[in-house]
């Protein structure tokens, strides 16, 4: 397909012409986690193996936790005191079969996801992303690029953004459409609230909890089937 904006004449490539709203599936809850609406009221809480509405913020209070999946493989464990909501989450439809989540080793088809953190961390996991995805998370100091990878952001107002990496590679942008920074497997990186970021080791204590979170998310969600998660995609689309 192209489109004609002004004098400039867009090629949209083929596999993004036919992409639908992916789901971010609820896989557990701990302690006290809200729900909140596109008008900021306390929303139903969500029922485990549904997706979470598009339009919800989810926040967890002390000592509350969620572990979610989206439909691209990612897992998403939000630590306590976090806030944060899916901005954009577009995937390509795709055939299930009778695989289950622990077959693949990447995304089952190509996605476009933007996460808002407004503040806590995110422990995340992903699978291998296919060649043309995007997927970013957003803070207020800055986006974080990622390509198939292992690791943890947390930003919190203040105090700016910690990011540790314990597999792969992440990209860090600062406010304004600065160069990106490249934070690879073992390192970190800090960014003050105004957006000066500080190559670092990782940080080993937070490198041991990314490990043990991101198991503990893995054997929750080994078995869950891609025709669950394709289900669950069709839902969110029906929204």
């Amino acid at each position: 397909a192209i489109l004609y904006s002004g004098l400039m004449i867009v090629s949209i490539p083929a596999w993004a012409q036919d992409m639908k709203k992916g789901a971010f599936i609820l896989i557990s809850t701990e302690g006290k986690v809200n729900f909140i609406d596109a008008q900021g009221q306390q929303a139903d809480a969500v029922a485990v193996g549904k997706p979470i509405p598009s339009s919800y913020q989810v926040e967890t209070e002390e000592g509350g936790k969620l572990v979610g999946l989206l439909s691209n493989g990612t897992l998403l464990t939000l630590v306590e005191k976090t806030k944060m909501k899916i901005g954009t989450f577009e995937q390509q439809p795709f055939e299930a079969g009778d695989k289950k989540l622990a077959d693949l080793t990447g995304e089952p088809s190509k996605s476009n996801v933007s996460v808002d953190l407004d503040f806590g961390a995110l422990v995340v996991k992903t699978k291998k992303l296919n060649k043309g995805s995007v997927f970013n998370i957003n803070s207020p100091v800055g986006v974080a690029g990622i390509r198939g990878t292992e690791f943890q952001m947390a930003s919190n107002p203040g105090q700016g953004v910690q990011l540790d990496v314990t597999e792969s590679t992440v990209a860090f942008a600062p406010p304004g459409g600065g160069a990106p920074v490249e934070v690879s497997q073992g390192g970190g990186l800090s960014v003050s609230p105004s957006g000066v970021a500080t190559p670092r080791a990782v940080n080993p204590s937070v490198a041991q909890n990314i490990q043990s979170t991101n198991q503990a998310a893995t054997e929750a969600t080994n078995d869950v089937s891609l025709g669950e998660v394709t289900a669950a995609m069709d839902q969110a689309s029906a929204e």
